[in-house]
């Protein structure tokens, strides 16, 4: 008998960057040697001998924005976002600040050459910039704040918009802009290292003397957009709804069912 029924289309999935859960930072590496001659030079960090681009989180666990993105204009600094992290989340990027402190603590006398007498690895721990967030009285959540490029060049930031729907499955991720990151959204960002470690020429060691700044190169906001496709997301198993189905379970176009959608 011939089967009458077409095929069923197979479901959209993308391998796109490892998640920061599937990294082995036993692999991390800060180099020792500072490159540059200005007053700001670099220690470049790699994962398996490239630069360390990971996904900060998987659909599931997607993370908010409570200020959204920051353009910069208010204060005259870069464009730049908070990301609240959860307590893995937050590890992690604590096992990679310990592995900048401890290769400053270690060639101290290389990246600090102007403080005399040689600096204590207490002093050295002291001098790093942290870009995370801590609340002391616990009642925020620890967040941290990634760089983003909204100049209209090859490395601006690619955003790209999504619904989630009834059942655990996402509507096909459609290309989007910096404006669709608003506050309190949710977001899954691809995150890499920006110009590696940066340490500052000083004869003093006071806080802000060298630290680790993570950029954003993609970001995929969990909520409704328009337009194009989307950029290589790793969607940790989460399914991708067809076309026809993310039109019914928002109750059809025009329907009151898909008001919360």
């Amino acid at each position: 008998m011939s089967d009458t029924h077409a095929a069923k289309k197979p479901k959209i999935t993308s391998t796109g960057p490892p998640l920061y859960s599937e990294l082995d930072l036993a692999k991390l590496t800060v180099d020792a040697t500072l490159l540059g001659s200005n007053e700001t030079r670099f220690a470049t960090v790699k994962y398996k001998d490239a630069r360390l681009v990971y996904q900060m989180a998987g659909v599931s666990e997607a993370m908010r924005v409570p200020f959204g993105l920051d353009d910069g204009s208010k204060f005259g600094s870069k464009a730049s976002m908070k990301l609240e992290l959860s307590d893995e989340q937050l590890a992690f990027v604590r096992a990679i600040e310990d592995k900048v402190v401890a290769t400053a603590t270690k060639h101290k006398a290389d990246w600090f050459p102007g403080v005399k007498p040689l600096p204590s690895d207490d002093d050295v721990r002291k001098a790093f910039s942290s870009r995370v967030s801590v609340d002391p009285e616990g009642q925020y959540k620890a967040s941290l704040r990634v760089n983003a490029n909204l100049a209209d060049d090859a490395k601006k930031l690619k955003v790209s918009t999504t619904r989630r729907l009834s059942g655990g499955k996402i509507e096909p991720p459609k290309r989007g802009s910096a404006d669709d990151v608003q506050w309190g959204d949710h977001v899954v960002p691809v995150l890499q290292t920006a110009g590696g470690v940066w340490v500052k020429k000083t004869k003093k060691l006071i806080d802000n003397c060298f630290g680790l700044i993570f950029e954003a190169s993609e970001v995929l906001v969990i909520k409704g957009a328009d337009e194009d496709g989307a950029g290589s997301f790793n969607l940790g198993g989460v399914e991708v709804a067809e076309p026809e189905e993310a039109h019914e379970a928002c109750g059809g176009e025009g329907g009151f069912g898909g008001q919360f959608c």
